[in-house]
């Protein structure tokens, strides 16, 4: 078979046409996957806490210093996370984090507060190839994050399924 310009033009136009097909179906799950995203960063660092735990090679260590120390209020007065800012240098380039501990949450944020309080030294470990990715207390990655990943990925799935029936059961009806 030789290849004419037609032919090409003929598989440009396929390629093309199922591109938008594929986008189409797609649009509405991406814009919520990452409007999800987006949430739950907003709503208490969930997605960059993740990224940290999954990417970060915690081989390395310094002495940083509490900067600031404090916590947010959940509903009914209750306290849920505390708010806890540390700084660090490595190699004369100073570093600030908040992430104490890979818990979304803290059942006692004020036990956290105390233990941390503003002035102290504290132990920081980090990721000797990107110091900005530390870490104060090595935990597994807490069940509220998974779950919220989980959830991120899960209603993008479920739009999906229901795009693919709503469109099968419009072509059932004509």
């Amino acid at each position: 078979m030789t290849i004419t310009k037609t032919n090409l033009l003929d598989r440009y136009y396929t390629l093309k046409f199922n591109a938008l097909l594929f986008f189409r179906y797609i649009k509405w799950p991406l814009v919520s996957f990452i409007a999800l995203l987006i949430a739950f960063e907003v709503s208490g660092r969930c997605v960059s806490i993740a990224y940290q735990y999954a990417s970060a090679d915690i081989d390395s260590e310094t002495i940083g210093k509490i900067v600031s120390s404090g916590s947010y209020s959940g509903s009914k007065g209750r306290t849920k996370r505390h708010n806890i800012l540390y700084e660090y240098k490595v190699d004369g380039v100073t570093y600030t984090s908040r992430i104490i501990d890979y818990e979304y949450t803290t059942i006692d944020a004020s036990s956290k507060i105390k233990q941390y309080y503003v002035g102290r030294n504290v132990r920081v470990l980090y990721d000797s190839t990107r110091p900005a990715l530390s870490v104060l207390e090595i935990t597994p990655l807490s069940a509220s994050v998974i779950i919220r990943l989980l959830i991120a990925l899960l209603i993008p799935f479920i739009v999906v399924i229901w795009q693919i029936d709503w469109k099968a059961r419009a072509k059932r009806k004509r």
